[in-house]
């Protein structure tokens, strides 16, 4: 009797002791499999080369970021991410054509307000902002920004980025300074949107009055006639619209 429980219990530390090590690389493969795809919220997907026109890499997106996902042999693992959907060329990655239409339309739109920026910024001698047009396009489309905006303000108040109070600040946006032009573009956005369109001041004439006070009707005047040399986005979006239809072949 005694020689079996000595038995019966050495056959079950055994079974104790194998259940353990599975259990800890179980436990251990789990944790590894969690950080590697959501851990902190977040998914790594491999981009195709066909999808980038580059060679394969690993991208990480936050998981409610990922628009679309989808693998297939040719294109291997393709994700869209909702925030970047402008910034991609291939329609085909859209499964009905309203979604193809709609990727291209916007895309052309950005392409659009960056050449009528550029444009602006040719006329007085090419300054350093000329090389940030998309960085304003995209700040303006995230503060919900009439896009003309900030690049009047810039040639009013530094010839757009050319002769600086302070550093990288060509908004002439408080006393302060920035480290660099995309930083002053993001922040000025940020508060134009918070300061001014949230309590109704969204015409050049009427920030004026807040915006540089001594001499608010000047610089109202100057502000409204350089946005007006650029095309309002309704115009824009109807060209986009149309570009949109005829890569399309849609009437």
């Amino acid at each position: 009797m005694i020689e079996f429980e000595e038995q019966f219990w050495k056959q079950l530390n055994r079974f104790a002791f194998v259940f353990g090590i599975l259990a800890g690389v179980t436990i251990f493969v789990l944790v590894i499999w969690q950080d590697i795809w959501i851990s902190r919220g977040k998914m790594t997907l491999s981009f195709s080369s066909r999808v980038l026109g580059a060679t394969d890499h690993q991208v990480t997106f936050p998981i409610e970021e990922i628009y679309a996902y989808d693998h297939s042999p040719d294109k291997g693992d393709v994700v869209i991410s909702k925030s970047h959907i402008s910034n991609y060329s291939n329609p085909q990655l859209f499964t009905t054509q309203s979604e193809r239409y709609q990727l291209l339309a916007k895309k052309y739109l950005k392409e659009l307000k960056v050449q009528q920026i550029q444009q602006l910024y040719a006329r007085y001698g090419y300054p350093p902002l000329y090389h940030y047009a998309r960085v304003l396009v995209e700040a303006s489309d995230r503060y919900g920004l009439d896009y003309r905006l900030m690049p009047a303000i810039s040639i009013i108040e530094s010839s757009g980025g050319r002769y600086l109070f302070r550093p990288y600040n060509p908004f002439g946006w408080g006393n302060i300074g920035f480290n660099s032009f995309e930083d002053a573009i993001y922040y000025v956005a940020y508060r134009l949107r918070v300061y001014y369109y949230d309590l109704g001041w969204r015409e050049p004439r009427v920030i004026a009055y807040k915006y540089n006070g001594p001499t608010p009707e000047e610089w109202g005047k100057k502000a409204e006639y350089l946005v007006s040399l650029m095309k309002k986005e309704e115009v824009l979006q109807q060209i986009a619209k149309q570009r949109a239809k005829q890569e399309l072949g849609i009437r």
